[in-house]
């Protein structure tokens, strides 16, 4: 079993795809509720053998604003942030 590092989400600028774990590291969701967003097409997904991979963009498409949100909380700013939260 590999190691993987900590999670932040600058990894959606890094990576073109992610795991479903590393999505619900990332967003606090369930395993299912993740499964149902796939299903209903809100996010999109890849099939790579049986492992299901999350494109980037569609997170960042529909999860964004909720992860720049988090992650300004935690002191680690995704995107288009300011220094003290102001544009």
């Amino acid at each position: 079993m590999q190691h993987e590092p900590p999670l932040s989400p600058s990894i959606l600028l890094e990576r073109l795809t992610i795991t479903v774990k590393q999505f619900i590291a990332l967003t606090g969701y369930s395993k299912t509720t993740t499964h149902d967003l796939l299903n209903k097409g809100k996010l999109d997904g890849i099939r790579v053998n049986r492992r299901t991979m999350i494109t980037t963009e569609s997170v960042i498409r529909g999860f964004a604003p909720h992860l720049a949100a988090e992650s300004s909380l935690r002191g680690n700013p995704i995107g288009n942030h300011t220094e003290g939260g102001q544009a």
